[in-house]
């Protein structure tokens, strides 16, 4: 079920590029690498990445970052979650309100205090509000 997403997804892009000759964008793009996140086939979605993004000339956004942070979060691997930060930033992407809501949501599941606290405490430094839908959870976390 999960390979014939994966394929299916292949598919349409190859459809879209080489039959219908239409560059993919990146709402295109994320959508095909939200389908090898939710698989939880981590290598794969950042080799597709680094290779279809620039070989398609497209800009990864923030969304990109999101859609990966969010994958490593589900993996229980919160140290490649945070790598998705610097990666984006060496792209000149600022990570936003929603990448940071990504990690903060794993660190309140895993009641991981420090790592929230040292995330609300970067997004404060950068001048991005904390959504409110987090500071609710963060209140009734049970650390």
């Amino acid at each position: 079920m999960v390979e014939a997403a994966i394929e299916d997804s292949e598919e349409v892009l190859r459809r879209l590029t080489e039959g219908l000759g239409i560059a993919p964008d990146v709402g295109i793009l994320n959508a095909v690498l939200s389908v090898y996140c939710r698989a939880g086939r981590l290598r794969r979605a950042e080799k597709f990445m680094e290779i279809e993004f620039d070989q398609n000339g497209v800009s990864p956004d923030v969304r990109t970052f999101t859609i990966l942070a969010a994958m490593f979060c589900a993996a229980q691997k919160p140290s490649e979650a945070l790598r998705m930060f610097s990666a984006a930033e060496s792209r000149n992407v600022i990570p936003d309100q929603e990448m940071y809501g990504v990690v903060l949501r794993w660190c309140v599941a895993k009641k991981d205090a420090s790592l929230a606290e040292d995330l609300v405490k970067e997004m404060q430094l950068r001048g991005i509000d904390v959504a409110k839908r987090d500071i609710r959870l963060l209140e009734k976390a049970q650390f």
